[in-house]
């Protein structure tokens, strides 16, 4: 069993076998036009997305803001009104 997964039990490294396999033959060292062009449009998509959630969270805490001011308000009016 572990020789067919390339593990030697009486090592801690790897066996040259399975040091060497993985990604090599697919991964080039040049990136193509179309790769660039594709990366752009992912990072632009992420930008796009950061905005909406900065937005958003914008829109939360202005929310919390103003249940802080009717909180305050309410605390307000009933203390004139004990007293």
């Amino acid at each position: 069993m572990y020789a067919a997964a390339g593990i030697d039990p009486n090592k801690t490294t790897p066996t040259t076998a399975t040091a060497n396999t993985g990604l090599s033959g697919q991964i080039q060292r040049n990136i193509s036009e179309e790769t660039g062009t594709e990366l752009a449009g992912l990072f632009r998509r992420f930008a796009d997305e950061q905005r909406v959630v900065k937005d958003y969270s914008i829109l939360g805490v202005n929310h919390l803001i103003g249940i802080e001011a009717n909180t305050f308000n309410t605390v307000l009016r009933l203390d004139s009104a004990i007293v």
